[in-house]
């Protein structure tokens, strides 16, 4: 449970949310240009 009574996401789940969104945003800072949707469908099937 979370400090506010609410369910806790599973820690590996935080983690893969964290990495995802790091690359991305610095991805987009550095100006890529990538098909993001085909990236990560690998992941998305996987989960």
């Amino acid at each position: 449970m979370g400090g506010d009574g609410s369910p806790a996401a599973p820690a590996d789940t935080l983690l893969l949310s964290r990495a995802l969104n790091g690359h991305y945003w610095n991805l987009v800072r550095l100006g890529a240009r990538l098909d993001m949707h085909e990236r990560t469908r690998p992941l998305l099937e996987w989960a």
